[in-house]
C-alpha cells in the first residue's frame, strides 16, 4: 500500500462557524518528502441540504439568488442548512423550500448523502432531496442574509435542454443529474427531448 499524508497535531481554528461556515489550519506530513506543510480548509458546523423539487405540473422551482464569492446574481435549486443542532436535514430542506419560494412539497425523499462540494480543500457534505407535487401556500419569506431576486417555475423538459447546460452552481447540477436518474427519467432525455408526461 502506498504511502499517504499524516496528520500532526489538531487542527487550529481559523475562523469560527458564523453562518455555518468556518475555517481552520491542518499539518500535514508528506511522505514522499518528509516536509510538513499547513493546509487550509474551509469547514461547516451541520449537513447542508439541497432539494430538486417538482411541481403538480412537472415544473422545477428555481431561485436566482446573490452569492457574495460570485459578487452576482447565480440562479439555483433551493438549499441551505439546519437552523439548530436539533433541527434534523430532511426537517430543514422542507422549511428551506417553504421559506425561499412559499411552495410546500407533497413528498420530500432524501436520495443521497455526504456529497462533497469540493474534497481537496472544503470539509463540508450536503444532502440531496427530490420533492414531487409541490403546492404554492405561502409568499417566500427568506431570511435577512438571503439575497433571492426571481423564483421561476421551468417545465422539466426546459429545464434539462435550456437551464442545465447555463447552470454553474455545481450542488444544483448535482442535484439534477441525481434526481433525474432517482425519477428514471435521465434516458428519456435524447437530443434535448422530454417526457410530456408527469413523472409518477
Amino acid at each position: 500500500m502506498k504511502q499517504l499524508p499524516e496528520k500532526v497535531g489538531k487542527p487550529k481554528i481559523l475562523i469560527p462557524f458564523r453562518y455555518n461556515k468556518g475555517a481552520e489550519k491542518q499539518m500535514f506530513r508528506n511522505p514522499k518528502t518528509n516536509i510538513t506543510e499547513p493546509y487550509i480548509f474551509f469547514t461547516a458546523e451541520k449537513v447542508s441540504v439541497i432539494v430538486f423539487a417538482l411541481t403538480e405540473k412537472n415544473e422545477v422551482i428555481a431561485i436566482d439568488q446573490y452569492r457574495h464569492a460570485a459578487d452576482e446574481i447565480i440562479r439555483e435549486l433551493p438549499a441551505g442548512t439546519p437552523k439548530s443542532k436539533e433541527q434534523s436535514p430532511d426537517e430543514a430542506i422542507r422549511e428551506e423550500l417553504l421559506e425561499e419560494t412559499g411552495y410546500e412539497a407533497g413528498t420530500m425523499e432524501l436520495i443521497r448523502e455526504g456529497m462533497l462540494f469540493e474534497p481537496s480543500t472544503i470539509k463540508a457534505t450536503y444532502n440531496v432531496y427530490v420533492a414531487q407535487n409541490c403546492k404554492k401556500i405561502a409568499e417566500p419569506n427568506p431570511e435577512e442574509t438571503e439575497y433571492i431576486t426571481e423564483i421561476s417555475l421551468i417545465p422539466l423538459q426546459d429545464w434539462v435542454s435550456k437551464e442545465l447546460p447555463r447552470l454553474i452552481d455545481s450542488k444544483s447540477i448535482v442535484a439534477t443529474v441525481l434526481a433525474l436518474i432517482h425519477l428514471r427519467v435521465f434516458s428519456s432525455f435524447h437530443q434535448h427531448d422530454a417526457p410530456q408526461e408527469p413523472v409518477q
